[in-house]
């Protein structure tokens, strides 16, 4: 199941705070690479429940890079769909 987070709080290491669809505060640790912007309060992620359970560092870059798996055999849980600074990426995991 795809969950829709929407960043309430930041810190310096990558960790935010995030609300779903039914104001449940989850904690996420994630880092992004290669966007040429970056995470911020009210933004938008798209991401796997079962991801969320995993409760280690994500991290994310752009599809078909050469750090992700390759992108013709990922599931739902190596792609997020991340809304920043109203512009939409499509993000591949790297490692996590």
């Amino acid at each position: 199941m795809i969950k829709k987070l929407r960043i309430i709080k930041k810190d310096k290491y990558n960790n935010y705070e995030t609300i779903d669809e039914n104001n449940k505060l989850i904690n996420i640790s994630i880092e992004i690479y290669d966007c040429n912007n970056e995470l911020k309060t009210n933004d938008i992620i798209y991401i796997s429940s079962s991801v969320l359970d995993e409760n280690v560092l994500l991290a994310y870059g752009p599809l078909g890079s050469k750090y992700g798996k390759n992108y013709k055999n990922l599931n739902e849980k190596e792609i997020i769909k991340v809304i920043m600074s109203n512009k939409e990426y499509i993000l591949q995991r790297w490692y996590g």
